[in-house]
C-alpha cells in the first residue's frame, strides 16, 4: 500500500515538472509561427511630406536590379493608388524586362501611411484619400460620411497636380538617378481621370500616359472628358505625349470612351501618338492586370 501511494507521488511530481515544459514548449512554438512578412525586391518606402496639400505620402520605389552597380539615370514610371496598382505594375514591368523588352526603370508609388492591419480601414482611408487627390473639382454630394469625418473634400486634383510636379518629382530627381525628361504615368479609374486631367491641364508633366477606364462622368458632367478637351483645344494645336487609352467593353463607363476617343484623334494634335485598346468581355473591376501589360507594351514597345 504505502509502495502504491510512493508512486502515485512521484507521478505527479513528474507531471508537475512536464507540465511547464510543454507548456513552455507550446508558447516557443506559437511565437515561432509568426513569419516575416514578404517585401518587393529592390524596392525603399519613403514617407515625404507635401505641404501643398497638407498631408503625408508613402512613397514606394522600385529601382532597377543593377541600380547599385551602375551610375546610368533611369526613366521613371509614376502610379497613383499605389495600394491597389504598385505590384502588378511592378511585376509586369519585371517579366517584361526579362526578355529585354522594357528598358530598366524606376517605378514611384503614390500611397498613403497605414498604421492599421484591418484591410476595411485602410481599404476606406485610400478610396476617401484617392478621391479627394484625383478628382477634378469639388462636389457636395460626392463627398461621403467618411470623408467629411477625416476632413477631406472632392476636388483636389489641381493640388495634387501641384504636388507631383513641385515636391515629389523633385525629391525623386534629387534622391534617385531618376531622368527628368522620361516620365510616364499610369492610372486606371480615378487615376484615369486624374491622367487624362494633367493631360489637357498640363500635358509637358509625362512623356507618356496610360489611361485605362476613367469615370468619363464627375459631378453633373455628363461627358467631362469632352469638355474638358474642347477647352484644351481652343488654345492649343499641340499635344506633345504619346498616349494609350483603354477600356473594357463591359465597362459602366464604355458608352463615353468612343466619343472621347474620336475627340482626341479627329483634333490631329501636333506630336500626339494616340494608341486605343477595347478589352473585349472585360469590366472595370477585370481589366486592369491586361491594360496594364498592353499598356507597357505600346507604350515602350510598339513602334
Amino acid at each position: 500500500m504505502k509502495s502504491c501511494s510512493l508512486l502515485f507521488v512521484i507521478i505527479l511530481l513528474l507531471l508537475a515538472t512536464v507540465n511547464p515544459v510543454l507548456a513552455q514548449s507550446s508558447k516557443e512554438s506559437k511565437q515561432a509561427a509568426v513569419y516575416p512578412l514578404a517585401t518587393i525586391a529592390n524596392t525603399e518606402v519613403r514617407r515625404l511630406h507635401s505641404f501643398i496639400v497638407g498631408d503625408d505620402y508613402e512613397i514606394s520605389i522600385a529601382l532597377p536590379k543593377d541600380y547599385q552597380n551602375s551610375t546610368a539615370r533611369y526613366g521613371v514610371i509614376y502610379v497613383p493608388d499605389e495600394w491597389l496598382y504598385f505590384r502588378t505594375i511592378y511585376d509586369t514591368y519585371r517579366v517584361l524586362g526579362l526578355g529585354g523588352e522594357l528598358p530598366p526603370l524606376i517605378i514611384v508609388g503614390i500611397g498613403f501611411p497605414n498604421t492599421s492591419t484591418n484591410y476595411d480601414t485602410i481599404r476606406s482611408k485610400v478610396r476617401d484619400l484617392r478621391t479627394r487627390d484625383m478628382s477634378p473639382y469639388q462636389v457636395d454630394s460626392l463627398d461621403t460620411p467618411s470623408m467629411r469625418a477625416r476632413g477631406v473634400k472632392t476636388g483636389g486634383a489641381d493640388k495634387f497636380l501641384a504636388f507631383v510636379k513641385q515636391e515629389l518629382m523633385p525629391f525623386i530627381e534629387k534622391n534617385y538617378r531618376a531622368s527628368s525628361e522620361d516620365k510616364t504615368y499610369i492610372g486606371y479609374s480615378y487615376g484615369a481621370i486624374f491622367g487624362f486631367y494633367t493631360l489637357v491641364h498640363s500635358p509637358e508633366t509625362f512623356s507618356r500616359y496610360l489611361i485605362g477606364s476613367p469615370a468619363f462622368k464627375w459631378g453633373k458632367d455628363k461627358n467631362l472628358f469632352i469638355r474638358y478637351e474642347k477647352e484644351y483645344a481652343a488654345t492649343h494645336k499641340e499635344l506633345p505625349a504619346k498616349v494609350f487609352f483603354s477600356i473594357g467593353s463591359l465597362d459602366e463607363e464604355f458608352e463615353g470612351f468612343i466619343p472621347a476617343e474620336k475627340a482626341l484623334r479627329s483634333r490631329n494634335y501636333k506630336g500626339l501618338t494616340l494608341k486605343t485598346w477595347i478589352f473585349e468581355g472585360e469590366t472595370h473591376l477585370s481589366a486592369p492586370a491586361g491594360t496594364i501589360s498592353r499598356g507597357l507594351h505600346e507604350l515602350y514597345i510598339a513602334k
